[in-house]
């Protein structure tokens, strides 16, 4: 899949999440079939919400996550590290489709022949 073709199909999955019949909770995950790594979006109130657990990531992802914009570390109420988040409106769908072809590239370090499996309650 080609980097186009990969932002054209996550464009397309989070647009059906800002939808206004879309229930809030509703979710959708671009997962690397031979990795197992997955970025995960839900709608809520109308806005995107980007997750990715901590207890996916390597130490090395970590560090590299820490440093993408808009990304941010959230913590359980005794400071233990759950996820990192972004937030995005309903008009910052490019923005969330290019941060998820960042996290895989430059993050996970996953380069050519990058195919995205797509799953979610429209999919």
């Amino acid at each position: 899949m080609d980097p186009e073709e990969r932002l054209e199909t996550v464009r397309s999955a989070l647009r059906g999440l800002v939808q206004p019949d879309t229930p809030d909770g509703s979710f959708v995950i671009f997962e690397h079939p031979d990795s197992g790594k997955f970025v995960q979006f839900v709608s809520v109130g109308g806005a995107l919400i980007c997750d990715i657990p901590v207890q996916e990531l390597s130490d090395a992802e970590a560090a590299r996550l820490r440093v993408v914009p808009g990304m941010s570390l959230i913590e359980a109420e005794d400071g233990e590290p759950v996820s990192y988040q972004a937030m995005f409106s309903p008009s910052e769908i490019e923005a969330a489709a290019e941060l998820v072809e960042s996290v895989f590239v430059n993050v996970f370090q996953i380069v050519g022949g990058l195919a995205l499996r797509v799953t979610g309650p429209s999919q």
